[in-house]
């Protein structure tokens, strides 16, 4: 298949029990990196998988299995500080046990 001249939407793969590579989610794409290229991803430009939008892979949005750009991830983070909490809950945070 010849190659497409667009931003990949990068996922984590499943190719087996033990292999991953990273591919684009895009339909009609068969973009892939290589295992031995894994380490190039990182700093290319993808689609978020949650938003849409456009945004440079890092470190951490490569350590989920279908990045998402700083902004979706952070308001994940900010949404979960919201998550009410059970007396027990509390007191273990609080190291009462």
């Amino acid at each position: 298949m010849p190659s497409q001249n667009h931003v990949h939407k990068y996922h984590r793969r499943r190719l087996g029990l033990a292999h991953s590579v990273w591919a684009c989610a895009l339909p009609n794409c068969s973009h892939y990196t290589p295992k031995h290229m894994e380490s190039m991803v990182e700093g290319k430009l993808s689609i978020c998988n949650q938003c849409g939008e456009e945004f440079t892979l890092t470190t951490d949005s490569l350590k989920e299995d279908k990045p998402r750009c700083d902004e979706c991830r952070y308001e994940q983070i900010k949404s979960d500080d919201n998550v009410p909490l059970t007396d027990v809950m509390r007191d273990f945070l609080d190291g009462k046990r």
